[in-house]
């Protein structure tokens, strides 16, 4: 049979499947001869059993056959399916930063390896896709900031951490990052001091950042190193 048009073939194959369903009768092992082998059985057995001759009840009319338990309900596995595939794009997300930090130890790196995933993801916006050997500057910024705000919102997500957040001015830029409206304002002072990033500690992406500067100022203390990363965020 030649089935051209792609609507009609769509027609024959459900038909096909209806009647391959019809024909289908599912049931349980211990119902079935031929599955006497695969649970044990010894030759004197064997001979004596229902293998060689299949079992008694088909040769019954088809009203007293036992009942098939294979019958699947279309809707609810469809609803399984959507569950699925809801709670995957939403772990995918919110698992990127974290995996990124926990299989790589240097912050930097961590940068260079989403930026080059960024580079070549198809729903990447917003830069400029020219070719080049190595990465653009535009893009480990971004990369960074993807980073970040990947960090934030799972930290800040939750009901627990949007409390620690509540005696604060918090606001989003124009990034989706979120910022602190701080006391400065100063209109000459650098926008970083003005509204200092909110770098959530707890983060395994931001542990990696406070290790790196730590290592990069020498073992610099809690004091240097709260002043550098004011300076840079």
């Amino acid at each position: 049979m030649s089935v051209k048009n792609p609507s009609e073939l769509e027609k024959f194959m459900k038909a096909a499947t209806e009647i391959m369903k019809e024909g289908q009768f599912d049931l349980r092992g211990n119902q079935n001869p031929a599955d006497i082998l695969s649970r044990g059985c010894g030759p004197r057995q064997l001979l004596k059993s229902e293998w060689w001759l299949g079992p008694t009840w088909l040769k019954k009319s088809k009203e007293d056959w036992p009942k098939s338990f294979g019958s699947v309900n279309e809707e609810e596995v469809e609803k399984e399916k959507w569950k699925i595939v809801v709670s995957a794009s939403n772990i995918e997300f919110k698992s990127t930063a974290t995996l990124l930090a926990t299989r790589i130890s240097k912050f930097s790196k961590i940068v260079r390896v989403l930026a080059w995933i960024l580079r070549f993801h198809p729903k990447a916006k917003n830069l400029r896709r020219e070719k080049h050997a190595d990465l653009t500057q535009e893009e480990i910024i971004e990369a960074q900031k993807t980073l970040l705000r990947s960090a934030q919102k799972e930290c800040f997500n939750e009901e627990e951490g949007r409390k620690s957040l509540k005696n604060f001015q918090v606001f989003t830029d124009n990034d989706g990052v979120l910022r602190l409206k701080s006391r400065i304002a100063n209109e000459d002072e650098l926008s970083e001091l003005i509204t200092p990033l909110i770098l959530p500690p707890k983060h395994l992406v931001i542990q990696r950042l406070i290790e790196q500067e730590h290592l990069v100022h020498k073992h610099a203390g809690t004091s240097i190193l709260l002043t550098i990363l004011r300076d840079r965020f």
